[in-house]
């Protein structure tokens, strides 16, 4: 990013109309990309964040909170599940005889609604990333950050969850470019569409509010002939802002809301941010490490682009020093929200990797010049430009579908239930190791006792299940039963007799899977306790040559723990997602 447009020779751009179409064709790829595999691990894994969206959902539909859900629905603003509930109706329960795979179906639909709705707005970041990148650049080059934009695999992988992340990215760099049109313009009608958009960031999390500082500079290198009444346009910016914030955090003003998702704890002197109680303490620059490591782990090829641009775009500026013009005060604009926000992120010692998507605007921009200085620096015959660009797009195209191919297969968990299905009989006792779920419908004594013994966010399928009418659940249950892991007796005892803990479960089969380095002891003690009393009689690996023991990938990638990271060389060796899962057979 400079503060001069590049001025290339008029063969060397493109045409607007080509421009438009291929903007137009990089959304709707962008778009296929992310509703490819969106259904993954459904019905049976919906991630606790989803459950947030999912309350509130249900909210927007007329239904009552379920009980419990009193802290978990304030986690998130209600932008997303609002634009849910008005773009996908509210699915009907239909009486009758339904198939597993059809039940299969009816209990992903809520979440699977709601992670289409973010995948839809997570594709408008492709036209959005172009018409920053004009600003500063030529089409080409804008076209390219656009590409960039819709093939990243950080973004690909939030795009398909039902969480805020991939769609703040969309609403913030919205806000920046209604800050640019400040700039530009300066009347009213800039200054309220700024003030919607800044909203909307605002309505998508809460660190949407990063967005303000751009419209704050907007207004000051606003036109300077509108004089005192810009500072009412501003205040009436703010207000939409406000209303905004008013009508997608209702929770906040709620008193009877438990554990909110934003507010001040006092006895620890922590403000809470969507679960995350935050400190002065915790900034101390621990944050920078996972916030840099996300295009290391998620998009290489994107990672090495940008650091050329980036240098290439630093050296440029430092030779030409900023100038005060259209170009220059739009760069202010842009840096008044990227840097306030990375210095933020990266003090932050609990950053993830998910808090950069907000910036991949920017690093699209700069991988985009990286690009094209590699084609105009290394190889200047022209015969080369749509050999180089065009490779290194089917790359990055290739990791990117390589992603959704994983999360298009059947998960373990899936591959195990249907095996199941197929080979056991319905009488059959089978023993499943917590925080592992399988898409089976539970007889009853196996349903009731999943409903206190799990972790949240396995309920959902669960709860799909207990509003059956119980005749047409006992068409399809399997006698699934979760192992004890919390009775003291058992625990000690499969702490000192590993075997009779295995027959004390009175269990035909058992089910357990590999964990990952978090998890407790009891849950591998259990597994290797499975192991030594029964007879394998089916394995489910998700590596293409199975690997005994290594970290899978599952629902995300956080870098959350330290064994965690270089997704995308992880993802070229599997086939599917889930922990390896194995079945015995033990009497």
């Amino acid at each position: 990013m400079t503060t001069a447009r590049e001025t290339p020779a008029p063969d060397a751009d493109i045409s607007a109309r080509a421009a438009f179409l291929g903007v137009t064709l990089l959304t709707v790829i962008a778009l296929a990309l992310r509703l490819f595999g969106v259904g993954f691990m459904l019905p049976h894994f919906a991630h606790i964040d989803e459950r947030v969206y999912s309350a509130q959902l249900d909210l927007f539909h007329g239904l009552e909170r379920m009980e419990g859900e009193t802290d978990n629905y304030a986690f998130y603003p209600e932008l997303v599940p609002w634009v849910c509930s008005i773009t996908t109706p509210s699915p009907e329960s239909r009486a009758g005889e339904r198939t597993l795979a059809q039940h299969r179906a009816a209990g992903s639909a809520k979440i699977l609604s709601l992670r289409v709705t973010v995948a839809w707005l997570s594709a408008l970041l492709v036209p959005a990333v172009y018409c920053l990148a004009r600003r500063f650049r030529s089409r080409r080059v804008a076209l390219t950050a656009a590409a960039l934009a819709g093939l990243c695999v950080l973004h690909l992988w939030h795009s398909q969850q039902a969480r805020p992340h991939a769609v703040l990215a969309t609403t913030t760099i919205a806000a920046v470019l209604a800050a640019l049109l400040v700039v530009r313009r300066g009347d009213l009608r800039a200054y309220m569409l700024a003030g919607l958009a800044c909203g909307l960031a605002v309505a998508t999390l809460q660190s949407g509010l990063a967005a303000l500082p751009a419209l704050f500079a907007g207004h000051i290198l606003r036109p300077r002939e509108r004089g005192w009444r810009a500072h009412g346009y501003l205040l009436v910016a703010l207000a939409i802002c406000a209303v905004s914030a008013r009508v997608f955090y209702p929770f906040v003003f709620d008193p009877g809301t438990g554990r909110i998702g934003l507010g001040w704890w006092q006895a620890g002197r922590k403000l809470e941010l969507s679960g995350h109680g935050v400190q002065l303490s915790e900034f101390n620059g621990s944050g920078f490490a996972p916030v840099l490591s996300a295009l290391r782990d998620f998009d290489p090829l994107i990672g090495v682009l940008f650091a050329i641009g980036a240098i290439t775009c630093t050296a440029n500026l430092l030779r030409t020093r900023l100038q005060l013009d259209e170009r220059g005060r739009d760069l202010l604009v842009v840096l008044a929200h990227a840097l306030p926000y990375f210095l933020m992120i990266g003090m932050w010692q609990r950053s993830y990797q998910r808090f950069l998507l907000p910036l991949l605007p920017y690093i699209a921009l700069l991988a985009a010049v990286g690009v094209w200085w590699l084609v105009d620096r290394c190889f200047r015959r022209r015969a080369w430009t749509a050999v180089i660009v065009g490779g290194i797009l089917c790359a990055q195209a290739f990791t990117a579908l390589d992603v959704v191919m994983l999360r298009r297969a059947p998960d373990t968990a899936t591959a195990a239930a249907d095996w199941i299905s197929a080979n056991l009989e319905r009488t059959d006792r089978i023993a499943l190791v917590p925080l592992l779920e399988l898409p089976l419908m539970r007889a009853d004594r196996g349903l009731a006792q999943h409903a206190t013994a799990t972790g949240r966010e396995y309920k959902s399928w669960a709860r799909y299940q207990a509003a059956l009418p119980a005749d047409e659940r006992a068409r399809h249950a399997f006698d699934v039963f979760n192992m004890p892991v919390h009775d003291p007796r058992l625990v000690q005892l499969l702490l000192s007799d590993p075997p009779a803990y295995v027959r004390e479960l009175n269990a035909d089969y058992a089910v357990v899977q590999e964990f990952g380095p978090e998890i407790r002891l009891n849950l591998s003690k259990v597994r290797d306790a499975v192991r030594a009393s029964g007879t394998l009689v089916a394995r489910f690996s998700p590596w293409r040559n199975d690997r005994y023991g290594d970290t899978p990938i599952l629902y995300y990638w956080d870098s959350e723990f330290a064994a965690e990271s270089n997704l995308m060389w992880r993802a070229l060796a599997m086939h599917s997602l889930g922990a390896p899962v194995e079945i015995y057979k033990l009497r």
